[in-house]
């Protein structure tokens, strides 16, 4: 029996941003319910966080994601058994005020929600699902995973050392992995980042949402409980470009322009460089109509080869870290404003550099 697996779907993500919603529209219609007819899968594990805001949901981004989602579950006889995620519960001290339940109201035959510790069988095989675990649910949460039968779970769960996003370091809250000794395998969703030490493994959202997904893969899983058999799915389309420009390298003339349409675009300009030839290759991205579209000029800069760190470049900007860590953080304060704060602070601190 292959079980989809997914996680951190983050429906209505950036504010209902339409460009990002398109961009995940594209996934399931293109890819991944393809993927799972082809593959006969008529399960799918959803570990959390399917919908963004804690607070309230748009209500043309929830038809939107009835029509290409949850409509295909039923269209395609697929059962999802979904959990309840931070993103997805009203209050943080108890998940009995969530979105799915809210709002999937009508899906009762095509969608299974978790909101308390429960475990279920697979192919014979026990495996505990576990929802967010907050001070309502601490006790029976803990006492059910230590004393637990199955060597599978699955949940949302905050583990120490791991990362949430790439090169945000790695985090230092929640439960200790010593917590999850006795599972042989355990899943998670919560976290951005695909990783795993062996035995635990965070799946990752299976799309980009930040410039700290910049090259890293996104996707979903296709998993076989009876022989633990995963395997990954890498969603084949990007939201982030960072092209590097100059005149050295490959032909421009052969370059596809249209595939940055609506999407997030960063030229980074590596050496001087003929104006009228670069004006033309900047108009050819405008006019391909990205979502976002930034020109960063590195000829104004200055830097010693010696202290420039490659890895550091190649990867996200202070700005995105900052971004990404506060949007996944679980403030109750205006995310947009302090993303704001943090914004105006550091191009203060860029304009005083010497």
């Amino acid at each position: 029996m292959s079980i989809a697996m997914i996680t951190d779907t983050h429906f209505g993500v950036k504010n209902d941003a339409e460009e990002f919603i398109i961009h995940q529209e594209k996934f399931y219609t293109e890819f991944f319910f393809p993927e799972l007819v082809k593959r006969g899968i008529k399960t799918l594990w959803h570990l959390g966080d399917i919908f963004d805001r804690r607070k309230y949901t748009n209500h043309v981004t929830l038809a939107r994601f009835r029509a290409c989602f949850f409509d295909k579950l039923r269209e395609h006889d697929i059962t999802m058994y979904l959990i309840v995620g931070n993103h997805d519960t009203y209050y943080k001290s108890t998940n009995d005020v969530n979105a799915p339940s809210l709002f999937l109201e009508g899906y009762e035959d095509c969608v299974a929600i978790i909101e308390e510790p429960t475990i279920l069988e697979f192919d014979d095989t026990p495996v505990m699902f576990m929802p967010w675990v907050n001070s309502e649910n601490y006790k029976t949460a803990t006492e059910m995973m230590v004393g637990s039968v199955p060597d599978i779970c699955v949940g949302h769960f905050e583990i120490r050392g791991f990362e949430m996003n790439r090169g945000g370091g790695v985090n230092t809250s929640g439960f200790r992995a010593e917590m999850f000794d006795q599972f042989s395998t355990v899943f998670s969703g919560h976290f951005h980042e695909p990783s795993t030490d062996g035995r635990i493994t965070y799946l990752g959202a299976p799309y980009q949402y930040t410039w700290a997904d910049f090259e890293c893969d996104r996707g979903f899983y296709i998993f076989e409980p009876s022989t633990l058999k995963l395997g990954y799915r890498v969603n084949p389309d990007n939201m982030f470009y960072r092209i590097m420009y100059d005149e050295t390298g490959a032909p421009w003339s052969d370059h596809d322009f249209s595939q940055y349409e609506g999407k997030i675009i960063r030229l980074i300009v590596a050496d001087n460089v003929d104006t009228e030839k670069f004006e033309s290759f900047v108009e050819k991205i405008e006019h391909a109509n990205p979502y976002n579209f930034e020109v960063i000029d590195n000829t104004s800069y200055h830097i010693a080869s010696d202290d420039v760190d490659d890895d550091a470049l190649k990867n996200e900007d202070t700005m995105g870290i900052v971004s990404s860590y506060i949007e996944q953080s679980e403030i109750d304060i205006d995310k947009e404003k302090l993303n704001d704060i943090f914004k105006n602070l550091y191009v203060e601190a860029l304009s005083l550099e010497k």
